[in-house]
């Protein structure tokens, strides 16, 4: 919805210099949305016209930023950030704005997607990773599959569908907690025992008639 709305306000105020529109909406964006760090207009490679961006933007890689952007056909593009970990890029292109000599892009933390989760993705058993469509990593770690739980989701979303894996190691207290399986066992202890017992009985009884009738 961002970018829809970016993108019509850039070809709504197209031929007026600075894009102070286009500024103001993104700020307003940025200040909403927590997990976009940056908003930028990017012009094509040999423009005379400097990209325009608002947020955390990285000079370092602005070259390939556009090199990227007007590389290919595709409407919307993700890539994984060169210069900042755990984030990744969203590149939008659509016909109007290709006419206008423009692209949009957002820099994303994929880490502040995970809202008040961090507390349990940073627990030494529990781990998390994040991929985009074509299986490319940019967010945590390779998932343990031995005695671990995996479990592996693509996002619901029409634009940014990454993909989402977890993984949470097995141990022996979290499938036997200590006390209900300490009382399950006294449990089966002394139903045993009882049966053990009541068999050796049953064993000295008949033994006894034997001895009985054979001595009768």
């Amino acid at each position: 919805a961002h970018l829809t709305a970016l993108a019509a306000v850039v070809q709504t105020t197209a031929g007026k210099s600075g894009h102070e529109l286009f500024q103001d909406v993104a700020h307003s964006i940025l200040n909403f949305y927590p997990s976009i760090d940056a908003i930028e207009l990017v012009t094509k490679p040999m423009a005379t016209e400097t990209p325009t961006g608002v947020g955390a933007i990285d000079p370092d890689i602005q070259t390939w930023i556009q090199e990227q952007a007007w590389s290919g056909n595709e409407h919307m593009k993700l890539l994984v950030h060169p210069t900042h970990a755990g984030h990744y890029l969203l590149i939008k292109r659509n016909p109007g704005l290709d006419a206008l000599g423009y692209a949009l892009l957002l820099d994303i933390d994929a880490a502040r997607l995970l809202g008040n989760g961090e507390a349990l993705w940073s627990q030494p058993d529990v781990s998390l990773r994040l991929s985009l469509p074509d299986g490319t990593p940019f967010l945590g770690e390779p998932i343990e599959t031995t005695n671990a739980m995996h479990f592996s989701k693509t996002l619901s979303s029409a634009t940014q569908p990454l993909l989402l894996e977890t993984g949470l190691k097995l141990r022996w207290r979290d499938v036997l907690p200590l006390w209900p399986t300490l009382g399950m066992v006294l449990l089966v202890s002394v139903a045993y025992a009882g049966i053990y017992l009541g068999w050796r009985q049953r064993r000295r009884v008949h033994a006894a008639v034997e001895q009985a009738r054979i001595s009768g």
